[in-house]
């Protein structure tokens, strides 16, 4: 299905968002969204595909950047201080990306008391090291899943909740004060019949 997504994108970029836009300028951002927007003409851009707008969209700000010899940001940030944001990193992969071994697809972390982005990527490798010792441990590792979190196997969904407050103490971190919990639960794919079903607990 994906190659299907990436093909349609792929035609709609070379044939009618090209000819689209040939003859504006890389310059004027705002117009060229504008007239993605319009050329779709739906409100879920689903005639040309949001995977081929966007592309398109992101690959105009990069040439323009370029054509001024400035970084990406700059271009969008001008003169305005700016920072990196604190991120949000996976560190066990459920749902779609680890085969259903448990429910939520994301449970990540965010070291929402770091003094840096760097010290923020310093204390989630921590983290990461710390569920991985801890999940083999205790016989639930069975690999990465797809998006680099620890591909798990939870007797329930709450336990892998359980085992993010473990892992961030055990890197010597406090939970709720150093690091914080995340999750995306891409409900749209539990939900069947009216109800979200969390298979791993056997529930609607």
């Amino acid at each position: 299905a994906k190659s299907i997504e990436v093909r349609k994108a792929v035609h709609n970029i070379q044939t009618r968002i090209r000819d689209a836009l040939r003859a504006l300028s890389v310059s004027d951002q705002e117009k060229l969204d504008q007239r993605l927007i319009e050329l779709d003409g739906t409100p879920d851009k689903s005639r040309l595909g949001a995977n081929a707008m966007v592309a398109v969209s992101l690959a105009c700000a990069q040439a323009d950047a370029a054509s001024q010899k400035i970084p990406l940001w700059k271009k969008f940030a001008g003169d305005r201080r700016v920072a990196l944001p604190v991120p949000q990193i996976q560190i066990f992969g459920g749902g779609a990306h680890a085969r259903g071994k448990c429910d939520v697809q994301d449970y990540m972390i965010v070291c929402i008391g770091a003094g840096s982005f760097a010290e923020a990527l310093e204390w989630t490798a921590q983290v990461y090291t710390a569920a991985g010792k801890r999940l083999a441990k205790r016989g639930a590792l069975h690999g990465v899943a797809d998006e680099g979190g620890y591909w798990p196997a939870f007797q329930s969904n709450e336990e892998g909740l359980a085992e993010l407050v473990g892992a961030i103490s055990d890197a010597g971190l406090e939970p709720g004060a150093d690091v914080a919990i995340a999750l995306d639960i891409a409900a749209s794919q539990l939900y069947r019949g009216g109800s979200y079903h969390l298979a791993l607990e056997g529930r609607a």
